[in-house]
């Protein structure tokens, strides 16, 4: 059997009993029937849900879950995939178009009930009733209006996710500041896991596995007006 077309696999790691030796079989399987794309998400449970009150047994710690991410990132890169955003691998030409453009923090339109939105620095989210939404379906049924400061932030947060990172002299002819001045304290502090490249910062593969830690330092940094 081999997978015809654009054909793409996402993954879950860190599930009760998984081993790292069946997870790597699973991607193997993955490469050998040619997907063209995969995407890897660590299982996380979150506070209030059922399995917050309720945890499975035999759940692999984070280092363990580390593992499985690493070990997925040298089986697929080096079958050809292409490691373009922290959880995503592509083939050449197969990236996902649809995803690229959110971590480019650019618009896009909701359609449909309970569908949300981004355009001119506006987030919204349409109705989740059927019917309110077909008799109005260009009402909203919440908006917020993005700050200077938070639309930074999110160009920031969401360009770390992409493995060739943020290009700082976007960021700064787009909101008029100095990041390297800005983000010093940041920057001296992980020098390790951020790394400077010929447009502005990537995550390091250590950085990749501490990132969200690395990245609410940039969300709770400096706040000062830009």
């Amino acid at each position: 059997m081999h997978a015809t077309g654009n054909c793409s696999f996402d993954f879950i790691y860190g599930l009760p009993g998984q081993t790292i030796e069946g997870f790597e079989e699973d991607l193997k399987q993955a490469v050998a029937l040619g997907v063209k794309h995969v995407s890897l998400y660590g299982l996380k449970i979150d506070e209030g849900c059922y399995f917050a009150q309720n945890p499975p047994e035999n759940l692999p710690d984070a280092d363990a879950q580390a593992d499985m991410y690493l070990k997925a990132v040298e089986i697929l890169t080096q079958n050809g995939y292409e490691h373009y955003e922290i959880s995503n691998f592509a083939l050449d030409g197969y990236q996902s178009r649809h995803n690229m453009n959110y971590w480019a923090n650019g618009t896009y339109y909701g359609f449909g009930a309970a569908a949300h939105g981004y355009h001119g620095g506006v987030r919204y989210s349409n109705t989740s009733n059927l019917q309110d939404y077909i008799a109005n379906p260009l009402k909203r049924e919440s908006e917020h209006i993005l700050s200077t400061q938070e639309q930074l932030e999110e160009e920031i947060f969401l360009g770390f996710r992409r493995i060739k990172g943020i290009n700082t002299q976007t960021i700064n002819e787009k909101f008029g500041i100095d990041f390297d001045d800005k983000y010093a304290e940041v920057l001296a502090k992980y020098p390790s896991h951020i790394l400077k490249t010929e447009q502005g910062y990537r995550l390091s593969p250590e950085g990749i596995l501490l990132s969200n830690t690395i990245l609410a330092e940039f969300l709770l940094g400096p706040l000062s007006s830009v």
